[in-house]
């Protein structure tokens, strides 16, 4: 695992006969597309690193929400309307509360 990936939610959708995964990081080492997303494993996995936007779009929206970091989508968007730089470690001290 990336030592740069700080996992913030996780989720197990049961499908048919198995189940599908979900996470949310921080890429502490991306500030230009600090959270990253994953679902799936194996050859079906897939995942991304989103820009700050992208956090706050509708498009994301339902990723975040089954992973349990809605909240995520608050911080950035307080960042994105405000003079604080939306970086990595800017979010992460926010979501820790630091």
């Amino acid at each position: 695992m990336n030592p740069n990936l700080i996992e913030i939610g996780y989720f197990e959708e049961k499908r048919d006969t198995y189940l599908h995964p979900y996470w949310v990081w921080i890429d502490t080492s991306n500030d230009e597309a600090p959270i990253a997303v994953a679902e799936g494993v194996g050859f079906g996995g897939v995942g991304s690193n989103l820009k700050p936007l992208d956090v706050a779009s509708p498009v994301w929206r339902e990723h975040l929400v089954k992973c349990g970091c809605e909240r995520l989508v608050n911080i950035v968007e307080k960042l994105l309307s405000g003079d604080s730089p939306v970086t990595a470690g800017v979010i992460k001290k926010m979501w820790y509360g630091e």
